[in-house]
């Protein structure tokens, strides 16, 4: 069901209630400031909700646990900053989170402990420093993205609970400085995105602790020129990048 762009300001509890094949709800686009606690009531084969695009600042802490079934949850680009460390609980089947484009500068741990998720989406958010439990503790996390954050430091430990990660998006913050011990516990990373920081500081043989990678881009930063080529030895075609 396709709900977007309609200027709707407010859902009513019980609005959806007798829709119990629906397995997609889209309110992309709209002007919703907060989600109630039973406003989803009613829809228990829903897989995917689309959520981007409003003003959301509030969300009930019970919102989503009716939607036992959902998969797919699209949060992006509202005006989210305190999210309840309960909210998903209800959910666990959760695979794919967007939370990109909000105010969110820290996240509760034990928020994605219950989730199957493996793709979670922090791109232009007010992250500041990665350190052991900004990124809560999800067991199947494959495809993280903090693009476009204010990071400026990662600590050693910062993915010390995310062993799965495959893929890892840093690019747009403010680093200048990657410690040797950065990515500690990121063993399975195949592919890691640095570019577009102030990179001047970087050992090369950091990245022979995360024995998976395959892809680095780490273009358009200040790094020494003799640096880059150590670099692109082992890491080449960078354009190439996805």
């Amino acid at each position: 069901m396709q709900l977007t762009d309609n200027k709707i300001e407010e859902i009513e509890n019980d609005a959806f209630v007798g829709l119990y094949g629906l397995n997609s709800l889209s309110l992309c686009g709209n002007h919703i400031s907060q989600v109630k606690k039973e406003t989803f009531k009613g829809m228990p084969a829903l897989e995917k909700l689309n959520l981007n695009n409003n003003k959301i600042s509030l969300i009930d802490s019970s919102t989503f646990q009716l939607l036992r079934g959902l998969k797919y949850l699209y949060l992006g680009s509202n005006k989210l900053s305190n999210i309840p460390s309960d909210i998903f609980t209800k959910v666990p089947y959760v695979v794919h989170l967007d939370m990109s484009n909000n105010g969110i500068d820290s996240l509760p741990p034990d928020l994605f402990k219950s989730l199957k998720l493996t793709f979670l989406d922090l791109k232009q958010n007010k992250f500041r420093i990665l350190e052991k439990g900004t990124i809560p503790f999800a067991p199947e996390l494959q495809n993280l993205d903090l693009n476009n954050n204010e990071i400026t430091d990662i600590k050693p430990g910062a993915f010390d609970g995310i062993k799965t990660l495959w893929t890892l998006n840093l690019s747009n913050n403010k680093l200048n400085h990657i410690a040797l011990d950065a990515f500690n516990g990121g063993t399975e990373i195949v592919t890691l995105d640095l570019s577009n920081n102030t990179i001047t500081d970087v050992d090369p043989t950091i990245f022979d602790k995360i024995p998976e990678l395959q892809q680095l881009n780490i273009e358009r930063n200040k790094l020494d020129l003799k640096v880059l080529e150590t670099i692109y030895v082992k890491f080449p075609n960078p354009e190439q990048f996805v």
